[in-house]
């Protein structure tokens, strides 16, 4: 029998551990094969929650000896091991173990996710020893046809593959390009191949693919070039067997890019939510969700993702996120306001030095969160739902439309610094996969951006209702490896493998809470 092994990547310089999240898009890729190919056997391993959340070097190498130990159960000579990528920063934590994997069982070795679309020529050129391919855009029919060329041990044509991008000879091939398949066609969702599975306490779940949108900085037009909204029957088939039978706290976070934006399939899956009395969280738009999509959500949605980013019109305009700011920021306020009155905690992402942004501009956003709390009061006159802060640093990601503007920015005074370590373990690190903004402008500097970033988080209304719609998202609370500074929201000590803290017991802690919720 041949296997599939796919693997979540554990690091050290992994930013955020907050939630981690249960990897559903692997498994419905999974399911999709399996149904294709009943004969192919299928594994998924989140390295972190499996075997812990390394904070150090020596954290780092005790991870991943006890991952490639379970490989050793798993892995034969009809095995094909593929890498999972959500964000650029796991294609790094995928080098070393890449090669590790390469050197102690000789099986081809495939990256593919979000981050690998926008970069696979790149990756494929620079690492054509460790990855076999690169799958960019959607996998499912990629995964069928790399099973369907394994053979002892080495995939025999790789131009068979579509979506795969790969080198051969020092030369990049790039095979047809396929579309993903309509969700609606999807295999019934089953999370049985997920190692550890029942320590995740949250269902992530896409309800529907794509945006007709298209922010210069987002990674959804490679993967889906058009939205596709699932059936809302569907969805509730899947999050009733997943509820039933693997995820313990009834809770749904739909990662959406774009949730709401197709009402008529929104409304019944929200009833039915309703109707099951499942919580859950969505991320969407400031202009996307009407009082008629709140009123069914009152009660059962904790908190609503919305990418603000900035305010002033010059800079919605460049990120390209509205051709009308004027009527974008009277939806923000809309959407606020509804939230408010509907007991929701909007959740609110800014970016203060995106290119071009002016002191003023940012000035413009401090202000604006200084009004939401003045129109939380008036809507809610006692403890409301509040609201949350997220601000994010700009990065110029390889292969989305803002690395094309690298040149001008930088002749506007824009600096940067590489998103990595020149070297990890000894691979080296492109350059090109993620570069970190600096100062962004001639009248924003990095230092103003550091000191602004503190200051704005003072800005979130955390009512003790925000804080328990946090914790039902976050529940673990927040790593910052780069400082070495850990936070737990629920005031919980942190779970420690070995005694010189250098590995999080991440699984141990979320047993924990799945028992505490449980009781």
């Amino acid at each position: 029998m041949k296997k599939l092994v796919v693997i979540v990547a554990p690091g050290r310089f992994r930013e955020l551990l907050s939630s981690l999240t249960l990897p559903v898009a692997v498994a419905r890729m999974c399911n999709w094969l399996q149904r294709e190919r009943p004969d192919v056997e299928c594994h998924v391993i989140d390295g972190h929650l499996s075997f812990g959340q390394p904070v150090t070097e020596a954290g780092e190498r005790k991870v991943h000896a006890r991952l490639l130990d379970a490989l050793d159960g798993l892995v034969d000579g009809e095995t094909l091991v593929g890498f999972s990528t959500f964000a650029n920063r796991e294609i790094v934590h995928a080098l070393p173990l890449a090669r590790a994997i390469k050197a102690r069982y000789g099986v081809p070795v495939v990256l593919g996710g979000y981050a690998a679309s926008t970069c696979a020529e790149l990756v494929a050129s620079r690492y054509p020893d460790l990855f076999d391919g690169v799958v960019a855009s959607a996998g499912e029919q990629a995964a069928v046809a790399l099973m369907d060329e394994l053979d002892g041990g080495r995939l025999r044509d790789r131009s068979r593959v579509p979506n795969l991008v790969y080198s051969d000879d020092g030369h990049v091939h790039v095979n047809v390009r396929v579309p993903a398949p309509r969700l609606r066609d999807a295999a019934p969702l089953d999370l049985s191949m997920i190692r550890d599975v029942r320590s995740f306490e949250m269902l992530p779940y896409f309800s529907s693919a794509g945006c007709p949108h298209r922010c210069d900085f987002c990674f959804e037009p490679r993967l889906y070039p058009k939205y596709d909204a699932n059936r809302a029957g569907i969805v509730l088939r899947d999050i009733d067997a997943a509820l039933g039978t693997w995820i313990v706290p009834r809770y749904v976070s739909f990662v959406d890019p774009l949730f709401g934006h197709d009402s008529r399939q929104a409304a019944p899956l929200l009833e039915g939510l309703r109707d099951r009395g499942v919580r859950y969280s969505l991320y969407t738009r400031v202009d996307t969700l009407g009082p008629e999509l709140f009123e069914r959500m009152a009660g059962h949605c904790a908190l609503i993702f919305i990418g603000l980013e900035a305010f002033t019109g010059d800079v919605l305009t460049y990120m390209k996120k509205t051709r009308s700011p004027a009527r974008y920021e009277d939806a923000m306020r809309r959407t606020a306001r509804l939230a408010f009155e509907h007991g929701v905690t909007p959740q609110i992402g800014v970016i203060p030095n995106y290119p071009l942004n002016r002191r003023a501009d940012v000035e413009r956003i401090f202000r604006f969160f200084d009004e939401l709390a003045e129109l939380h009061e008036s809507v809610c006159p006692r403890d409301g739902p509040g609201f949350l802060v997220t601000v994010f640093g700009y990065t110029i990601w390889h292969g989305l439309p803002h690395a094309r503007d690298l040149a001008d920015l930088e002749a506007r005074g824009m600096t940067w610094a590489p998103g990595f370590p020149a070297d990890y373990h000894g691979e080296p690190v492109a350059v090109d996969l993620r570069r970190d903004v600096r100062d962004a402008s001639p009248d924003y500097t990095y230092q103003e951006f550091v000191e602004d970033r503190q200051r704005l988080y003072g800005k979130a209304l955390a009512t003790e209702r925000a804080r328990a719609h946090q914790a039902d998202c976050y529940t673990l609370g927040f790593m910052n490896s780069a400082t070495s500074t850990f936070v737990r929201l629920d005031g919980e000590p942190l779970v420690w493998t070995d005694g010189d803290h250098d590995v999080l017991d991440v699984k141990a802690m979320y047993d924990a809470r799945i028992r505490a919720g449980g009781s």
